[in-house]
C-alpha cells in the first residue's frame, strides 16, 4: 500500500513537471489566477504577447491588464 501511495505520488510529479515545462516553452499565452482573480504566473508567450514581465503582473489583478488585452484583441 505504501509502495503505491509513493509510486502514485511520484507519477503525479512528474506530470507536474512535464506540465510546467510544456507551458514554460509554448509560444502560446498562458496565464494562472488564483480564485479571486489575481495572476500567479505567467508564462514568456504571455508576457510577451501583453508587454508586462511576470514579476510586474503577479498579485495583480486580471482586470488591470485590460489595456493590454485590449491591444491585443485589436491586433488579432
Amino acid at each position: 500500500m505504501v509502495d503505491h501511495l509513493r509510486d502514485e505520488r511520484v507519477a503525479n510529479q512528474e506530470q507536474d513537471s512535464l506540465l510546467r515545462r510544456l507551458i514554460a516553452l509554448s509560444p502560446s499565452g498562458v496565464v494562472q489566477l488564483d480564485y479571486d482573480g489575481r495572476i500567479q504566473s505567467m508564462n514568456p508567450g504571455a508576457c510577451e504577447i501583453l508587454g508586462v514581465s511576470a514579476e510586474a503582473a503577479r498579485e495583480r489583478d486580471w482586470s488591470a491588464l485590460g489595456g493590454a488585452l485590449a491591444r491585443e484583441t485589436r491586433r488579432v
